[in-house]
């Protein structure tokens, strides 16, 4: 610990600093790293124009319940949903109801 010439207290050494500031440096470079690769898109096959609509999902949950069910694959049709607009909205989408027939 040291004192300044005003008396504030620096719980430091600087070297003890410039550790201190490598080592969370190197921990948010981890975080996210981690995170660029938990939030990358699950599923990247593609519809006919390269974009996963209302049928790839309706065509996953057929062929695929397991994949389907995953939180993970809600959370980008939502994505995908939110990203598209009434362009997600094709094959037997109901717009009134917002949900298959």
């Amino acid at each position: 610990m040291t004192f300044d010439y005003e008396g504030n207290i620096e719980p430091y050494e600087p070297s003890q600093r410039e550790i201190i500031n490598e080592l969370t440096a190197m921990a948010k470079e981890r975080i996210k790293a981690k995170d660029e690769q938990r939030f990358k898109p699950l599923y990247q096959e593609p519809t006919t124009d390269n974009q996963r609509t209302w049928s790839y999902y309706e065509n996953l949950r057929k062929t695929d319940k397991r994949k389907y069910i995953d939180p993970k694959t809600h959370a980008q049709m939502l994505k995908d949903a939110t990203e598209l607009g009434d362009a997600f909205r094709d094959g037997d989408f109901d717009t009134t109801l917002g949900r298959a027939r």
